[in-house]
């Protein structure tokens, strides 16, 4: 199972030096996004990464919400859909 976490942008802290923030944590990838950043954490990395998460959402007065990504063969669903050009 992948976790995603998503964290709102803090208005205290320049959007790149948040993000940069988190690029000393373990995990499966960061996704920015024009609103929040997304941090995708495995059930091995969850525990410690959230309580990382946690601290710096504290810090900087964000929040983050909690979704589970569906464990699915993405290259499989991308192949299915993939239209060749003859």
């Amino acid at each position: 199972m992948t976790y995603i976490y998503s964290i709102p942008y803090s208005t205290t802290i320049e959007k790149e030096d948040f993000v940069g923030l988190f690029f000393d944590m373990e995990n499966e990838g960061i996704e920015e996004k024009d609103e929040t950043i997304e941090i995708y954490l495995s059930n091995e990395q969850q525990n410690e990464g959230e309580i990382f998460i946690q601290e710096i959402c504290e810090t900087y007065t964000t929040s983050f919400a909690i979704s589970e990504l569906e464990n699915k063969n993405w290259n499989e669903e991308w192949e299915k859909n993939f239209e060749p050009v003859l």
